[in-house]
């Protein structure tokens, strides 16, 4: 894959109800989300396509009425509406269930759609990876061809270049690349399947790697570290513990349904759960967790800078690891 390392935007807007009576903006849609793309590269000598995944830049949604401005590169684009997007703000509109753009840069040439529970963008190269925001054109589509712009509302993947919608989140790493060197020892020394979703966000595009915690007979704990991480803690992305327990020592929070008939527990466990010296779960104040228990053994995922989504989604990608 080919990605982009030119922001092709980055947007403050300042959020506007589209009635009195519209719906709350929900937590996770008042943040900054990173907007991507893919695109056909043509073909290779088999015959098969060959797909960009281009990072098209920032937006940052807010619930004040206070717009400002955000810094950008020159506009490099051929597409009617999107050639002037080199720096602004504006207002945009929710409705309950979708983001409109009122006026500033983006005026009426985007319209966006909230998925609580996310959405994978077609042809991306990161597994797992999902968005709760998705960007699209509204017709008329002036496009002849251009892959820059997002795709025209309904009509995804085709035009000549089989452009994606701009599909906007957090940006993140592929588990089983950061931990190729620890889970295989960590799961011979536990004894216990070390269960870890696909894909997990994080705040900056660094490679980050698995650092082992704690990995004893029966329980480990795993960090999701940045690079140069040398002790921990060390403003770790997330947390992966397992312990072979009973149930009744996950600690309930907020239900929700994992699939394949399990169900986890998620919210703030605060700063004494399990006491100062936890022997799994959450350790820190101002941590997000969810916890399980599958054949066995709970299992939990704690982060900071996340939203009850990601955590949700990651442990439903993880009970099927």
């Amino acid at each position: 894959m080919i990605r982009s390392g030119l922001i092709a935007l980055a947007v403050v807007l300042a959020a506007v109800p589209a009635s009195a009576g519209a719906a709350g903006v929900p937590d996770n849609l008042a943040d900054q989300f990173h907007c991507f793309v893919t695109f056909s590269g043509g073909a290779r000598p088999d015959g098969s396509t060959y797909w960009n995944d281009a990072d098209r830049g920032t937006i940052t949604l807010n619930t004040r009425f206070v717009a400002k401005t955000g810094e950008l590169l020159p506009g490099t684009y051929d597409y009617d509406g999107f050639e002037n997007w080199q720096r602004g703000s504006g207002r945009w509109t929710w409705d309950g269930a979708s983001v409109g753009f009122a006026d500033g840069p983006f005026g009426s040439a985007l319209e966006g759609r909230y998925y609580p529970m996310h959405r994978l963008m077609p042809n991306d190269d990161q597994v797992g990876r999902s968005f709760p925001l998705v960007l699209s054109a509204p017709a008329p589509d002036a496009r002849t061809g251009n892959a820059v712009g997002p795709a025209q509302t309904g009509h995804e993947g085709e035009d000549s270049f089989a452009t994606s919608y701009w599909y906007c989140g957090q940006y993140g790493q592929e588990i089983s690349t950061a931990l190729v060197h620890v889970r295989s020892y960590v799961q011979r020394t536990a004894r216990v399947p070390v269960r870890v979703p696909l894909w997990f966000p994080t705040r900056s595009q660094a490679a980050y790697s698995g650092r082992v915690r704690v990995a004893r007979k029966g329980y480990f704990r795993i960090d999701l570290v940045p690079p140069g991480c040398r002790k921990l803690p060390c403003g770790e992305a997330a947390i992966f513990s397992g312990k072979r327990a009973s149930a009744g020592q996950l600690g309930h929070r907020t239900r929700v349904r994992l699939g394949h008939g399990i169900v986890g527990w998620e919210g703030d466990y605060g700063c004494a759960f399990n006491g100062t010296d936890p022997d799994w779960g959450p350790v820190y104040c101002g941590r997000k967790a969810i916890v399980w228990h599958q054949a066995g053994v709970n299992y939990c995922i704690e982060a900071t800078n996340v939203t009850d989504a990601d955590l949700i989604v990651a442990a439903r990608q993880a009970v099927t690891s």
